[in-house]
């Protein structure tokens, strides 16, 4: 079994988008992702990734083909968020969201869970950040994590986020 979410955080709002797994992983276009406050409580925000979590599903390669033959869909789907995200928090264009965005992905696979922060090198662009050695920054948790405790690893975590567009 495998379960795919990114998470999005800026100084306005997190956003939880699940995912649609095959050779890649894709935003899962049929839905739109959970936008909560940045004072959302841990137990919240871990209620909403385990919801999150169970929407992402893996796909069949027909599926798969289907998606990546027809990547207009997903560059509309990220339009009309964009703008969405827009009105609703006040950006002027989507520079000024990904300038003010970390990024950080949850995944269960073989009933492993694992949370990534990522290092943002360009405009919506991102790799696993890294320690000062070079290796990527990952957390290791059991699946039974409870909303809370998930809600928590997952704001520890996004200290490890990195962004060229930040200085900590």
């Amino acid at each position: 079994m495998k379960r795919d979410v990114i998470l999005e955080k800026t100084s306005k709002y997190i956003s939880i988008q699940s995912s649609l797994i095959g050779r890649l992983r894709f935003a899962n276009i049929h839905k739109l992702p959970t936008f909560l406050e940045i004072s959302t409580s841990v137990k919240e925000l871990g209620r909403v990734i385990h919801h999150e979590l169970e929407e992402s599903k893996e796909i069949s390669e027909a599926e798969f083909q289907f998606y990546w033959d027809n990547d207009v869909l997903f560059s509309s789907f990220q339009e009309n968020i964009h703008k969405e995200v827009m009105k609703k928090y006040g950006y002027k264009n989507y520079r000024q969201i990904y300038k003010d965005t970390l990024f950080l992905n949850v995944i269960i696979h073989n009933n492993v869970l694992y949370i990534t922060p990522y290092h943002q090198d360009g405009l919506g662009t991102f790799g696993t950040a890294r320690d000062r050695y070079g290796k990527a920054i990952e957390f290791t948790y059991p699946i039974d994590l409870s909303d809370e405790e998930l809600g928590k690893a997952v704001m520890d975590a996004f200290e490890y986020s990195t962004s060229i567009y930040k200085k900590k």
